[in-house]
C-alpha cells in the first residue's frame, strides 16, 4: 500500500503549461449551505442569530441531503458535489430564505440593525455577503425590485433579504475570473475568498477575507500566504477537516461495542476494561 502510495506521489508534478479542465457551476454542499446560512444570519441579526435559526431549522431541515458515495455501501463515503436540482432543492432553499427574511423584518430592532433605514444600503453590504463578490448598481436596482416604490415596509426589506438569499451567486460557486485572455484566467480576489474560505471552513468568508479581497491585499503573495496560514490555524478548519474524516470512517454497520457487556464471554475478554455506550462513536 505505502509502495504504491509512494509511487504515485513521485508522478505528481506541477506542469505550468497544462491548461485545466473546464469546472461545472458547483452548487454549495449541504453543509455549505446550512453553514452559510447561519453566517449570514449571524451578520443580519448578531444578538438574535441562535433564537432565527432555531425558527428556520425546520426550513433547513427539508432541503435535500447530498448524494452519499464511495467504495462500499456501509462505509467511505463522500457527499457528493451532485449537481441535479429537484424541485425540492428550490422549494427548500426559497422556503429557507423567506423565512430569515421574515424573521428579520418581524423585529423593528433587527430590521433596524440589518437595513437601517435603506433599502439600497442593505442591498451593498448584505449583498456583499449573500453575492460573496462586489455590489454593483445594476444589482441595486435588481434586488430592490421586490420592495417596490418608496416608502418602504418591513416586510419588504424581507423580500429583499430572501430574494439575495436565492440567487445563483448565493446558491453557486459562481467563477468569471479576471479580465484575462489565453486559456487560462486567473481567479478574482472575491472568487479567492470563497475558494479558501469554503475549502478551509466550508463557508462563507469572514470580514478579514472580505478586506483582503477589497483592497486586492489577497491577490500578492505575501498577503495570499497570510490568509491561508490565519485560516489553516482557525478551530473552524479543524471542524472542516472532522467532518471529512467522519464522512470517511463512519460505518454504517459498525454495531454498538458496549452490546455484550455481562456476558461471561466477553467479560472474560474485556478484562478490567467495560466499555460504554459511547465508544462506538469515539471508535469512529
Amino acid at each position: 500500500l505505502f509502495g504504491g502510495l509512494f509511487l504515485h506521489l513521485s508522478y505528481f508534478g506541477c506542469d505550468h503549461s497544462l491548461v485545466p479542465a473546464s469546472l461545472p457551476l458547483r452548487r454549495l454542499s449541504l453543509a455549505q449551505y446550512h453553514n452559510t446560512v447561519g453566517d449570514l444570519v449571524r451578520w443580519l441579526a448578531p444578538s438574535d442569530a441562535d433564537s432565527i435559526l432555531t425558527d428556520v431549522e425546520p426550513a433547513l431541515a427539508s432541503v435535500p441531503d447530498d448524494t452519499r458515495i464511495g467504495p462500499d455501501k456501509h462505509f467511505a463515503a463522500y457527499g457528493r458535489l451532485d449537481q441535479a436540482v429537484q424541485q425540492a432543492h428550490v422549494d427548500a432553499t426559497y422556503g429557507v430564505a423567506e423565512a430569515v427574511g421574515a424573521a428579520i423584518a418581524a423585529s423593528p430592532a433587527r430590521l433596524a440593525a440589518a437595513a437601517g433605514d435603506c433599502a439600497a444600503e442593505l442591498i451593498r453590504a448584505f449583498g456583499e455577503q449573500a453575492l460573496r463578490r462586489p455590489v454593483t448598481d445594476e444589482d441595486v436596482a435588481f434586488y430592490a425590485q421586490p420592495a417596490g416604490a418608496a416608502p418602504f415596509e418591513a416586510a419588504d426589506y424581507g423580500d429583499v433579504i430572501a430574494l439575495l438569499m436565492t440567487s445563483p451567486h448565493m446558491l453557486y460557486f459562481v467563477e468569471h475570473g479576471r479580465d484575462e485572455t489565453g486559456d487560462k484566467v486567473s481567479l478574482d480576489a472575491y472568487e479567492l475568498a470563497s475558494r479558501l474560505s469554503y475549502h478551509f471552513w466550508q463557508t462563507l468568508p469572514d470580514e478579514a477575507l472580505f478586506e483582503a479581497a477589497r483592497s486586492g491585499d489577497l491577490l500578492t503573495e505575501a498577503g495570499y500566504q497570510a490568509q491561508v496560514d490565519r485560516l489553516f490555524a482557525s478551530p473552524r478548519t479543524r471542524d472542516a477537516l472532522g467532518a471529512f474524516f467522519r464522512e470517511w470512517l463512519e460505518n454504517t454497520v459498525l454495531e454498538d461495542l458496549d452490546s455484550r457487556s455481562g456476558m461471561p464471554v466477553f467479560d472474560a475478554f474485556a478484562g478490567d476494561f467495560t466499555p460504554g455506550p459511547e465508544l462506538r462513536e469515539r471508535m469512529i
